[in-house]
């Protein structure tokens, strides 16, 4: 069984709550994503807009993927098999495991892997660290000329008052 295969049994499954967060798995053959729309996850072909990627090998995914319904499995074993990035969502991950695929995962004891992988990645969501931080609304600063920075062009007074309507404008939006 392929990844996309064993991808499309998780999507398939009903699920509750399902947050908006897209999970890329990555194999040395096959990139895949499940990305949820409308509380329905969607498998696409890629990583391009997930927030965090596993990688490892088909087997590794196959241990994680098809032994939800054991309890018995050993995810703490498996998941030394599987290399996550970012790091961002780390704290979250295991309930968000339990909440969108099914399965729990305990990552308090998980060591990230530094050995490379056998492609280059590139998944800008994820990369962004803004997307974990919650909004904290803070005023805008007020302009102040003598806190900024000052040009120094005697010979051009005109770009001095352009330098200095540059930063009012800058200021009001």
């Amino acid at each position: 069984m392929r990844l996309r295969e064993l991808l499309l049994n998780i999507a398939e499954k009903p699920r509750n709550n399902i947050n908006d967060l897209c999970i890329g798995f990555v194999t040395p053959d096959e990139k895949w994503s499940l990305k949820p729309i409308n509380q329905v996850y969607n498998l696409l072909e890629g990583i391009v807009d997930a927030h965090i990627v596993f990688q490892g090998s088909l087997d590794a995914f196959r241990q994680l993927l098809t032994t939800s319904d054991d309890e018995t499995a050993d995810y703490d074993e498996i998941m030394r098999h599987i290399k996550i990035l970012p790091l961002t969502y780390l704290g979250r991950l295991g309930q968000l495991m339990q909440d969108n695929l099914g399965f729990g995962i305990n990552l308090d004891d998980y060591i990230p892997k530094n050995e490379p992988f056998s492609m280059p990645l590139r998944y800008p969501v994820g990369e962004n660290l803004f997307v974990s931080k919650p909004y904290e609304p803070l005023p805008l600063p007020k302009y102040d000329r003598e806190s900024l920075p000052q040009l120094i062009a005697d010979d051009h007074p005109q770009w001095l008052a352009m330098y200095d309507k540059a930063w009012q404008l800058a200021f009001k939006n």
